[in-house]
């Protein structure tokens, strides 16, 4: 494995092109860039670049893995909570949060909550939702919690 610096720019870029891909709904492709994200091993220049990277992780095998994708006892199933804990503990680590940085926090709980709830476990997401609320007014995580 060679080494990547990620800077700001570049997870910018790799978000841009997740969502396209996520958009057209296309799992080999979303597989294809997924896997691609493996093969180098990263650097990065901050706590939030690093969060955002697994947080497009996140995202991707949320849809890639899906329960209605995979046998509820298949590891890949866990795979988008693992990116999720991984990108909420790394926004954590930051002292003092930009507004930017504060909505990327709600997004990884609300998004990390709605796995958790795909899995059954609600009881686990509701804190999470709760904070995400707490910390900016998601739309999102009011919907995900009004939801289940």
């Amino acid at each position: 494995m060679s080494a990547n610096i990620l800077k700001s720019k570049t997870i910018e870029e790799l978000s841009q092109k997740a969502d396209e891909i996520l958009q057209e709904a296309d799992n080999e492709k979303l597989k294809s860039f997924l896997e691609s994200l493996f093969e180098i091993e990263h650097t990065f220049e901050s706590f939030a670049d690093n969060a955002r990277f697994y947080y497009i992780l996140g995202n991707c095998a949320q849809v890639l893995y899906s329960y209605q994708r995979v046998d509820w006892f298949s590891d890949e199933l866990g795979k988008s909570v693992i990116f999720f804990r991984k990108a909420l503990y790394l926004i954590q680590q930051i002292d003092v949060l930009s507004d930017g940085e504060v909505y990327l926090q709600s997004c990884i709980e609300t998004n990390l909550g709605n796995s958790l709830s795909s899995q059954g476990r609600a009881f686990c997401c509701i804190p999470l939702w709760d904070n995400a609320l707490k910390c900016k007014q998601n739309p999102v995580a009011v919907l995900s919690k009004a939801d289940n």
